[in-house]
């Protein structure tokens, strides 16, 4: 049989690409799936979104939060209620390939080791207009060196293989942020292999981030660093947490 495929979709207020969004989802090629969307009080029309596309496909399992939380903290609802052998994410702004699931199962099913396999992925615009490409190292002695950094991986295309992992432990940690991701991934590494596939399965909505706002980033990230080091026993080069800021400062 096989294996079901939970989906977390966390949003807030997100009816500008929320159809596009679950569209993607809903017509996967690879059927055996629950969509597990977690709306953080939404006050636009998300609501209403939502139970529309529940009425038309019952894989969807909708979860209201009675406030605002944050995106952690739905993740982690999420994750709580999810039933999947594989776990994977989304974005609201962003929509998927609709043959992303099914080569990242068949993918985890043939390479027993790999504990997350992500994607290539394509920027594109508010009209859904390609506008960029988004390549990562394939390997995973190449993703080790530079996870925490955000270079070797994007979270939303990640699918996890939780059968390698021991219970609880995909769980966000609030006091991590911006960088729960990177935390979250760097906690994953001794269970089992990186890898990326070299297919753009991933259509992510180009973000309005601005140098100074990623700059900002830097003590919570060399703090990270120190901190995977002594709990973690991740050791990647020291140098390799300034790489964004090169990109950044070269550009």
């Amino acid at each position: 049989m096989e294996p079901l495929v939970s989906i977390i979709l966390p949003i807030r207020n997100a009816e500008k690409f929320l159809l596009d969004c679950i569209k993607s989802l809903i017509t996967q090629t690879y059927k055996n799936i629950e969509i597990i969307i977690v709306n953080d009080s939404s006050t636009d029309n998300s609501r209403s979104i939502l139970r529309k596309f529940r009425k038309r496909d019952k894989r969807i399992r909708i979860i209201q939060n009675k406030k605002q939380y944050g995106v952690t903290v739905c993740l982690n609802r999420g994750v709580k209620k999810a039933r999947g052998e594989f776990i994977a994410f989304m974005d609201a702004r962003d929509v998927c390939h609709r043959k992303r699931l099914q080569k990242q199962v068949a993918y985890l099913l043939a390479n027993s080791k790999t504990v997350v396999v992500g994607t290539f992925g394509v920027i594109i615009d508010k009209k859904s207009k390609k506008c960029g490409k988004i390549f990562f190292p394939k390997d995973n002695g190449s993703i080790y060196q530079t996870l925490m950094a955000g270079l070797s991986m994007q979270f939303e295309t990640a699918m996890i293989n939780t059968t390698l992992l021991p219970k609880d432990i995909i769980r966000f940690q609030k006091n991590t942020y911006p960088l729960f991701f990177s935390e979250m991934f760097v906690r994953l590494l001794p269970y089992g292999l990186f890898a990326n596939l070299d297919k753009p399965l991933y259509y992510k909505r180009q973000s309005k981030t601005r140098r100074w706002q990623k700059i900002k980033q830097y003590p919570s990230l060399l703090k990270l660093f120190l901190k995977s080091k002594t709990f973690y026993n991740y050791h990647p080069s020291f140098w390799s947490i300034f790489l964004p800021l090169k990109t950044l400062i070269r550009h």
